[in-house]
């Protein structure tokens, strides 16, 4: 599962210390799988049955449900536990007993591994948004997003998401699409889908046209746009920093075709005929998180929203008036 690191416009955990929380989502998520792995494999799942009979009934304090213990987890770590308000993030210890979800025994592997990601799938979303300085979280309608969801739990952890991020741009909040950072570079990816089977047909003005043979063509906004900005903006802040970290552009069409386009385009093609081979080649880089990936996520997350601390200045100093003024096509 990879880490999201930023969610729209929320404050980010990891834009206080990208290098410390990417090591700490791992570790704490590394724990809670490998003990659900060995209970499966010895066959006693009793404790994560839910319903099912508690091994140590006595354990009262660690017998709480996982969210509750994570609860006071972060509540720890911003210093609203007393007693532990000297212990730091690193000497936490992950949940000891086991959380209850599961609502039979799975009968393979590959359906006790699917059933703990939609059980993390919460904790990721809370992980990432969460801050010493943030109110109430209201996270319900990201739940249910298909395409989050796909990009949190089939995406490798060495992988870092920043999804549909808006950063601070020109003194104005600019929303993006899904950024993806892998150990090696950069992807700025765009999701293109509708029915399936669905045609994406490229045309010389700002719309595309979507066909499907049981349904009325329709019209859709040109993704090679949105890219384009995308590409622009992170060559700006990467620049900023004097990193060269290489940046691809993707659209992404996992159960359609696109076809037939009439102008000419410098992203990856990534629809129904391509997914397999794209998805395989991010699922199977094995390589550790990079430095300077850790370096590209930091510089992005100095641009949240929630950061006003006009970088824009800081880019006009470096690099000109005139870059700043080019425009999107």
């Amino acid at each position: 599962m990879s880490q999201l690191i930023k969610l729209q416009d929320f404050i980010s955990r990891y834009e206080q210390d990208i290098y410390h929380y990417s090591s700490q989502f791992v570790h704490v998520k590394n724990e809670e799988w490998s003990r659900l792995k060995k209970a499966y494999e010895a066959g006693d799942l009793s404790r994560y049955l839910i319903g099912g009979e508690m091994d140590s009934p006595s354990l009262e304090e660690d017998t709480r449900p996982f969210r509750q213990r994570i609860k006071k987890f972060f509540l720890k770590e911003r210093g609203e536990v007393r007693e532990e308000a000297a212990v730091s993030v690193k000497q936490e210890k992950p949940p000891i007993e086991a959380p209850r979800f599961l609502r039979t025994v799975p009968e393979d592997e590959q359906e006790l591994k699917q059933s703990f990601l939609d059980y993390f799938y919460p904790f990721q979303l809370k992980w990432a948004v969460t801050a010493s300085d943030e109110g109430p979280l209201h996270l319900g309608r990201y739940q249910f997003d298909r395409n989050l969801r796909f990009f949190l739990q089939r995406i490798p952890d060495n992988c870092l998401v920043l999804y549909k991020p808006v950063l601070e741009w020109k003194n104005a909040p600019v929303e993006l699409e899904i950024i993806l950072l892998t150990p090696s570079e950069a992807w700025c990816l765009t999701v293109l889908e509708a029915e399936d089977d669905a045609v994406f047909v490229g045309g010389k003005d700002r719309f595309w046209t979507r066909t499907h043979h049981d349904k009325a063509d329709k019209k859709v906004l040109d993704p090679t746009i949105t890219l384009k900005r995308m590409q622009w903006i992170l060559e700006q802040i990467f620049a900023a920093k004097d990193m060269v970290f290489p940046i691809r552009k993707g659209i992404i069409c996992r159960n359609g075709y696109i076809n037939q386009l009439h102008t000419s385009i410098d992203q990856e093609i990534i629809d129904k005929r391509r997914f397999d081979d794209w998805f395989s080649s991010i699922r199977h880089n094995r390589s550790a998180m990079k430095n300077l990936q850790l370096k590209a996520a930091q510089a992005l997350l100095a641009y949240g929203s929630s950061i006003r601390n006009n970088k824009e200045e800081e880019l006009m100093d470096n690099h000109g008036e005139s870059r700043s003024e080019r425009g999107f096509s």
